[in-house]
């Protein structure tokens, strides 16, 4: 069984003046995204590679939560079609996943990482995705299968 971690970017400043994608994240947003690293270590559940939109507070938040998951830098990927992506996109970066990554974290924004979330977990699940919130998803088969409505929630890690 392979693992999608689908995490939305931590706390990040208002941004008045300057431009969305240099968004950088609080103090709080900072600390969240390190303490989703370490509970995503504590569970089990250390993504094998991350891919992540290259606007700062994303960037940032994985790296921290890379870093506090006790990974190397090399495990991540800023991947341009994440930022302002359809959840369409979303499915396809991770459709096509190396097959022997048994476990993936992306990390971007709302509202299309709810949207994702929503779509591929189907069924009556619900699932908030506050800034720093990372849920854990099981999925049977291999990332080329992947479908909507084809995971299952294993846990939900918020901030």
């Amino acid at each position: 069984m392979k693992q999608l971690i689908i995490m939305r970017h931590g706390e990040a400043e208002t941004g008045a003046g300057m431009p969305d994608f240099d968004r950088a994240l609080t103090a709080k947003g900072r600390a969240d995204a390190r303490d989703i690293g370490n509970r995503l270590q504590t569970a089990g559940c250390v993504p094998d590679a991350v891919f992540a939109s290259p606007a700062l507070r994303a960037r940032t938040t994985a790296e921290l939560a890379v870093e506090g998951a006790g990974l190397p830098p090399g495990c991540l990927t800023l991947d341009d079609r994440i930022y302002q992506a359809l959840p369409d996109t979303l499915l396809e970066i991770a459709a096509f996943a190396e097959p022997v990554l048994g476990r993936i974290m992306l990390v971007g924004h709302n509202p299309t990482f709810h949207m994702f979330a929503h779509g591929f977990i189907g069924g009556d699940a619900v699932v908030s995705m506050k800034p720093g919130t990372a849920v854990i998803v099981d999925v049977s088969g291999d990332w080329a299968a992947l479908t909507p409505r084809s995971g299952k929630v294993r846990e939900v890690l918020s901030p």
